[in-house]
């Protein structure tokens, strides 16, 4: 995918987002296409903003 396996463990662990390029890399690899991976990723931020909200 041309990504470091530093990026991708950060990426599997949430600590960084997915990128369009790396969703599209994914898809490449995976045979899973992008749009599902930025939809994941958006459900997955979106709740953690939701969990941070609620407890503040």
């Amino acid at each position: 995918m041309g990504r470091p396996p530093q990026t991708i463990s950060e990426i599997i662990n949430g600590k960084n987002p997915l990128t369009p390029e790396t969703a599209l890399g994914l898809e490449h690899e995976l045979g899973i296409l992008a749009y599902l991976w930025i939809r994941l990723e958006g459900r997955y931020r979106l709740a953690l903003a939701k969990a941070k909200l609620k407890s503040a």
